[in-house]
């Protein structure tokens, strides 16, 4: 239940490769189902602007699954994140080298996961029904609690003990304890707290709240950038916009172009989700234009390069197919 750059991992020291009896391939379909838990939880008062939710999902009391419905795929957005499964064990799946019917499996590298921004989209695979959570964080905000370097896990997941700080593993232990997500979330307060943030106008539309929730998170990221305390100790001495962008990269890992580009995808996402729910079929081109994209086929070279599929593909996977599940789920 991570995000990942799958070569990323592959290529990792002591990465094996089992040949796991059953793996499908990473594209292979399964009709979405009913049952079972799958959730999104919106993060405390005194998480927003640190967490961005909270996902569950358990598919213990799922019966007449085949493989290909244990798969779950996932896209590059804006997030970084830390995961664990509660019952059954998971790994990255991709197209075997020999078999280009099946698929190759490689586990997880600990019980509990770290990732950075994703570079790729990336699919994962249990052999059987489990359940687990996914702890959705704002990027900067993730590496400021932890006080990690800008650019450090961005495509890999990591085993979290290994990697976090020592003085962090006693309190991150406890999340592997609670036994529900309430006590995860309490569980995080405990761990990220920070000042709590005004909260967004609920006049606005899902994919409304998304865009400005990123620009909300970019501009407080810039305003960090821009603060001349950090800068220098001459109270007349200014910061370039340049100044700024080199900044913000240090803090980050990305530049304010980049993140823009993707706060921008997610919130097209979320307004096409937001649409589709709503019975309205306006064509690729209106989307396109509505969402900030120059036209079509800029958006359709986005939506290949953050979830693998062309629009039309992907559009159909995300109505009918189990493994997009978790695109379902976020996209509300």
């Amino acid at each position: 239940m991570n995000d990942l750059n799958v070569t990323a991992f592959a290529e990792a020291p002591g990465a094996s490769h089992p040949e796991m009896a059953g793996c499908p391939h990473p594209y292979e379909r399964a009709p979405a189902i009913r049952g079972g838990i799958t959730r999104l939880i919106a993060p405390s008062a005194r998480l927003v602007g640190i967490v961005r939710g909270l996902i569950h999902r358990d598919m213990r009391s799922v019966s007449g699954l085949n493989p290909a419905h244990l798969l779950t795929h996932y896209c590059v957005t804006p997030a970084a994140s830390l995961s664990w499964y509660t019952h059954g064990a998971g790994g990255f799946v991709q197209e075997h080298p020999r078999d280009s019917t099946s698929g190759l499996w490689t586990p997880m590298p600990a019980t509990l996961l770290a990732s950075g921004v994703p570079t790729e989209p990336s699919v994962t695979w249990m052999p059987e029904p489990g359940a687990g959570y996914m702890v959705v964080l704002w990027p900067d905000a993730f590496k400021r609690v932890f006080g990690l370097a800008a650019d450090v896990f961005d495509g890999q997941t990591v085993d979290a003990f290994q990697h976090l700080p020592v003085q962090w593993h006693s309190r991150l232990g406890e999340l592997l304890e609670a036994r529900n997500p309430e006590q995860v979330m309490g569980t995080l307060e405990k761990l990220l707290t920070t000042p709590p943030r005004p909260p967004l106008n609920a006049a606005y539309s899902e994919w409304q709240v998304v865009a400005r929730q990123g620009r909300a998170w970019l501009e407080h990221v810039a305003l960090r950038a821009s603060d001349l305390r950090g800068a220098s100790n001459n109270a007349h001495t200014r910061l370039s916009d340049r100044q700024i962008e080199r900044r913000i990269k240090a803090f980050t890992g990305k530049s304010m172009r980049q993140w823009k580009s993707l706060i921008r995808d997610e919130a097209a996402f979320h307004l096409a989700a937001e649409r589709g729910s709503q019975g309205q079929a306006r064509s690729l081109s209106d989307l396109a234009l509505a969402a900030g994209y120059s036209d079509q086929a800029h958006m359709s070279r986005v939506v290949k390069r953050l979830t693998g599929f062309s629009p039309a593909e992907f559009t159909q996977r995300y109505r009918d197919d189990e493994s997009f599940w978790l695109f379902r789920l976020w996209g509300g």
